[in-house]
């Protein structure tokens, strides 16, 4: 009887090896990789991963006794990302444009400030960059109620550069983060923002304005933080990606503003390239 189990459960174990190698486990699928674009935390081009967030600048001074002094920002008012189903990246950050302002009663000038945004957008369907800059338009007229001469909001003016995308970085890099290299710490995972993320710290010299520490998270491919040395002993700045709500964030974020004068310069590298190439 036993010779007979044996035979038995030899035959069985040979059909297993046999199924095993006419259909072999699928490999795992490595992750796709997407561009990344740096405005100025990286942010992947990732798509069905949509959000909308802030991004803020935040100082401090280290106290001897370990605490933290918050030092008051000169210009508190946030400024806008946004990451679309498509991969498309967006970030907006306020800006002052200054101008000179002719007296309407005599000859003199004086310098002025206006309101000002400074925009990129990163598409990776269009495989284009867009860099813009604008700011507020007044029109001089009279207020009806008063009969003064005020100044009404006209709009906005102002330029863009839409450029071939150049793909330096790929979301590979959230991946590459995770290396043990000289100099930097994986002091693990936290949870900033609500999103599970890895802080790492940089050790270079507290001097001059240097990188020490970086949130990143690879879930959702995103930079969420970097802290820099400041100009100053014990001065601390960070920029951060606040209020994160995931979603689809409106599509006329994504819209250059009419009265934005665009200049593409993708023909003109077209071009360039097709010159290089003939010589």
């Amino acid at each position: 009887m036993w010779p007979r189990v044996c035979l038995l459960g030899l035959v069985l174990g040979l059909a297993a090896i046999a199924s095993a190698q006419a259909d072999p486990k699928p490999e795992p699928q490595s992750q796709p990789e997407y561009p990344v674009c740096n405005i100025p935390l990286a942010v992947g081009e990732v798509p069905n991963s949509p959000f909308l967030a802030e991004l803020a600048d935040d100082s401090w001074t280290n106290a001897p006794d370990g605490r933290k002094i918050p030092v008051d920002s000169p210009d508190p008012q946030p400024g806008v990302v946004a990451r679309d189903s498509k991969g498309r990246v967006m970030v907006e950050l306020p800006s002052k444009i200054a101008y000179t302002k002719s007296e309407s009663d005599s000859d003199s000038e004086t310098k002025a400030e206006s309101r000002g945004w400074s925009e990129t957008i990163c598409d990776p369907v269009a495989g284009t960059v867009t860099r813009m800059s604008y700011s507020d338009v007044f029109h001089r007229g009279e207020d009806p109620s008063t009969g003064e001469s005020v100044l009404f909001p006209a709009g906005v003016a102002g330029n863009a550069l839409v450029r071939p995308q150049v793909n330096f970085h790929t979301t590979v890099v959230f991946k590459y983060w995770h290396n043990v290299v000289k100099g930097r710490e994986n002091l693990g995972p936290e949870i900033l923002e609500g999103t599970p993320a890895y802080r790492f710290r940089s050790h270079p010299a507290q001097n001059g304005t240097s990188g020490h520490d970086t949130v990143n998270s690879d879930e959702i491919f995103v930079e969420l933080a970097e802290t820099q040395w400041g100009d100053e002993p014990g001065r601390e700045y960070e920029r951060k990606i606040t209020h994160i709500r995931r979603g689809e964030p409106s599509a006329t974020l994504f819209d250059i503003p009419v009265g934005v004068t665009v200049q593409d310069q993708r023909g003109q590298n077209q071009k360039r390239t097709t010159a290089r190439q003939a010589d």
